[in-house]
């Protein structure tokens, strides 16, 4: 990875962890709205081609921060593609099911 591509990646990774949407987020860091999502895009591109694909057809989930005693929803980003899934005690899992298998 350049030393762009890192600078921004760890920029994006900071805007998610803030839960703060692009434009709030670059406005509050003085960044350029549309230098940032075009930075998202691209490495969501070049992360998504550099993956090698799942002949079983799962996702990997990756948990970061688990608080087992805290019962919020989880929230699950889809790597490669512009969504996250909230899926908490009451999600219906074959709904979840279908959706995962409609973007796979």
């Amino acid at each position: 990875m350049t030393p762009a591509a890192l600078r921004w990646s760890k920029l994006i990774d900071e805007q998610e962890a803030a839960g703060l949407p692009n434009r709030a987020f670059a406005d509050a860091r003085g960044l350029n709205r549309d230098t940032l999502a075009w930075w998202r895009w691209r490495l969501r591109r070049t992360n998504s081609r550099s993956r090698p694909a799942r002949e079983d057809g799962f996702f990997e989930l990756v948990v970061r921060d688990p608080e087992p005693q805290v019962r919020q929803p989880l929230q699950v980003e889809l790597q490669g593609l512009p969504a996250r899934v909230l899926v908490d005690h009451g999600t219906d899992l074959a709904l979840l099911r279908s959706l995962l298998e409609a973007l796979s």
